[in-house]
């Protein structure tokens, strides 16, 4: 059993999703708080999280500002509250077929807050994907790596270049996804697009703002 400290935006079906693999599972943190209202969360209020063994990993960048080393190619500037909801590896929810999940998500953002840089990148890619990544935007960094950010609000700015302490884009639930986060994925420099991704573990770094 874990705590979690409701901040602006949480909701059951997304902190289940996030601390138990599943938004469908979200009665088991309504009956384990013994809520008489599962819609009615209060900001500050603590509810007892029925998480065991490897899913309690979800939990672990909840109570740092900082999170990966500081030369790292690309620097994310998100709203205090972030957290590494999933990481590379595979998974399976209910209605969706067992895959490799291609990347990390970031999530306890509120839709709509900004995602800032901590450097500059060139912008390479803007798109739409419905049935997937929702709105996206892929981005160079000085290594050559390109690097996808998913599910945004909407469509990023179309600008070739966005410079340390500009806004990227903004965090959104489009596409395939089951609350407000951010899907990030690395791609090998000089691959094709949509390949030879490679799990971003170590290889990025996000600050609290």
């Amino acid at each position: 059993m874990m705590s979690h400290t409701v901040i602006a935006g949480d909701t059951l079906s997304a902190l289940s999703a996030s601390y138990l693999g599943s938004p469908h599972r979200w009665p088991e943190i309504a009956s384990a708080n013994r809520l008489p209202d599962p819609d009615a969360l209060a900001i500050g209020q603590i509810l007892a999280i029925p998480v065991e063994g490897d899913l309690a990993h979800a939990t672990e960048s909840r109570a740092v500002d900082a999170l990966g080393p500081e030369s790292s190619a690309l620097v994310l500037r998100l709203p205090s509250g972030w957290y590494v909801s999933s990481r590379w590896g595979w998974r399976e929810f209910p209605g969706y077929p067992r895959h490799l999940h291609t990347g990390h998500d970031l999530a306890g953002m509120v839709k709509g807050s900004p995602i800032r840089l901590g450097v500059s990148v060139a912008v390479y890619r803007i798109g739409y994907d419905p049935e997937g990544y929702g709105h996206y935007v892929v981005v160079e960094t000085s290594d050559g790596a390109r690097w996808l950010l998913g599910h945004l609000a909407a469509e990023a700015p179309a600008v070739d270049r966005v410079v340390a302490g500009d806004t990227l884009a903004l965090v959104g639930s489009s596409g395939a996804s089951t609350g407000a986060h951010i899907h990030l994925e690395r791609w090998s420099p000089g691959a094709p697009d949509f390949t030879a991704r490679v799990d971003p573990e170590g290889l990025y770094r996000v600050e609290s703002v």
